[in-house]
């Protein structure tokens, strides 16, 4: 007796288990998701599945793959490897959400033109190119709080200091007691850079260092620093930005 209702729960959870794998995606993003997240020619489950499009706070995405992974239930997380092409580039990466609303983005590998993060920067006079890879990145309401990594801009162009490109730029993250720093140096290029990045829990950020022009440096750079105060015996001048995520 006790065997055949052995048998009907397992029975009746690979049924449900089943259903379940086999739910369209599609209902589930009608269902569920915010107004915020656009997602257009959505196809296969909620498990594995593909987009053609998905456009979130800014950032666009197209042919978005999904791959569920089970095992990351057992830590007590939700959890997606993602591919998706960006406009210029492509992203790919684990994601996963904690049951205390905390967002977790292992393995990212990422390359995009700053002009497809333009709604995020709201700023129409930088352009260039990131790279990305991270080990890990962790967000809580939407700000990064740990970060392990490295990223790189090239061909960054400043309107506001030059009409052509500054250089290549290169930074190391780190994790810190009251946020994530970055460590921010010139690779090549007109500008020698030496500066961090510090982006505090309160949402509070900073970038300070210093800068001077090379020997590739036009006399427009030149003249632009120059606003910034005195150099040192190395031609170098501090600088320091301030704000709020």
């Amino acid at each position: 007796m006790h065997s055949w209702k052995r048998l009907l729960a397992i029975g009746a959870i690979t049924l449900v288990a089943g259903l379940i794998a086999m739910f369209p995606a599609r209902v589930v993003h009608n269902w569920l998701s915010p107004p915020v997240l656009q997602m257009s020619g959505i196809s296969g489950t909620v498990w594995n599945g593909h987009a053609s499009s998905l456009l979130v706070e800014g950032l666009y995405l197209g042919n978005l793959r999904w791959q569920f992974r089970p095992l990351r239930l057992l830590t007590g997380k939700l959890a997606y490897q993602l591919q998706a092409d960006l406009p210029g580039g492509f992203l790919e990466t684990q994601l996963a959400a904690g049951l205390t609303g905390r967002v977790f983005v292992d393995k990212l590998n990422a390359a995009l033109p700053i002009s497809a993060v333009r709604g995020l920067l709201r700023n129409d006079d930088i352009s260039g190119d990131i790279s990305l890879q991270l080990e890990t990145l962790e967000l809580v309401d939407g700000l990064p709080v740990k970060a392990l990594g490295r990223g790189g801009v090239s061909n960054l162009v400043v309107r506001a200091l030059a009409p052509g490109a500054l250089g290549n730029f290169s930074i190391e993250f780190q994790n810190a007691d009251d946020g994530i720093t970055g460590v921010v140096e010139d690779v090549s290029g007109m500008l020698d850079v030496a500066a961090t990045l510090q982006v505090n829990r309160d949402r509070s950020y900073s970038l300070v260092g210093q800068v001077g022009a090379t020997a590739n440096a036009t006399p427009g750079i030149e003249q632009q620093l120059r606003f910034l105060g005195s150099a040192d015996s190395r031609g170098l001048r501090e600088f320091r930005l301030e704000g709020a995520l």
